[in-house]
């Protein structure tokens, strides 16, 4: 084909599958090409073009090539787990969980990132309905809706979510490329969507073993100053003392309780998650996420 026109039409002898060659793009229509972006900027947006059909498809082969090097080198395998850590690595790829939820007539599955790995940033999300990869802000937004407060505000989960719709349900033509898709049942479709990430991150959680090895707790205090003790994790005898607490006679209500030359209590932070708090009773244990997003909430 040649500019919009077959030019030859013959037999050719090769392996099962599709090439796709592409060069000298809009040569001959100027007025288009002086709005192309820069090669590097036009090969990316190719490239996610092609990911995208290749986490749809994840038992097909996908390769790509610009200017005889190699950016895309995709076998085909079982499943979209396997082919994202194909693209991502296997590191990216074992943050991943499995999430779905299902209603008459609509299905959602596929693969959410673990509240601990999810970071600020540009966070992969990738819809498909029907096996056609889409966009649609508003069920990304759902599944973060589902995470809740597991995750700060500004993380940016990556999601890879895969719907199944009885014909009729949505309307595909509404998008010159297809990218975009207006359903019948948009909210029933969105509270799937946040369903199914909600699900997977308390199932999650019911099955959790405490099997890996944790961190030392570091504490969260100031450098100590010179001349000044330095104050380290108590140990398992003092800890027992401590939790026990000790005899407080003669307080006036809201007198406050401590040592006045080191009015700074003592902070723990594990997993980078919870925060450890000594109180006269025992230990106050906080959800930093939850915590931080009440403070917002009240701001």
């Amino acid at each position: 084909m040649n500019a919009g026109r077959i030019d030859i039409v013959e037999d050719s002898a090769r392996q099962r599958g599709t090439t796709v060659e592409v060069r000298n793009l809009f040569f001959n229509a100027p007025a288009r090409a002086k709005f192309l972006k820069s090669v590097s900027v036009e090969v990316r947006i190719a490239s996610d073009v092609l990911t995208g059909l290749a986490l749809a498809n994840p038992r097909v082969s996908f390769s790509l090539t610009s200017n005889k090097r190699s950016l895309l080198d995709l076998p085909a395998v079982d499943d979209a787990a396997a082919r994202v850590s194909q693209v991502w690595g296997i590191d990216q790829g074992n943050t991943l969980i499995l999430a779905g939820a299902k209603d008459p007539g609509l299905e959602v599955k596929g693969l959410i990132q673990r509240p601990d790995a999810a970071k600020p940033g540009r966070g992969r999300r990738y819809l498909f309905v029907n096996g056609r990869p889409f966009k649609a802000p508003e069920l990304v937004q759902a599944a973060e809706r589902g995470y809740r407060t597991t995750i700060p505000r500004e993380a940016r989960p990556w999601m890879f979510l895969y719907l199944q719709v009885s014909p009729g349900v949505g309307d595909v033509n509404v998008h010159p490329t297809k990218a975009e898709v207006r359903f019948a049942q948009d909210s029933q479709i969105e509270d799937l969507v946040e369903r199914a990430v909600w699900s997977a991150l308390d199932d999650q959680r019911s099955s959790a073993t405490l099997d890996r090895e944790l961190e030392t707790p570091h504490l969260l205090v100031h450098e100590p100053k010179e001349g000044q003790e330095v104050r380290h994790p108590p140990s398992d005898s003092q800890m027992a003392l401590f939790v026990a607490g000790p005899e407080i006679e003669d307080v006036a209500e809201g007198q406050l309780v401590g040592n006045p030359e080191d009015p700074r209590p003592n902070l723990w932070q594990i997993l980078n998650t919870y925060i450890l708090a000594e109180t006269r009773d025992g230990i106050l244990i906080i959800d930093q996420h939850s915590a931080h997003e009440r403070v917002y909430s009240r701001d």
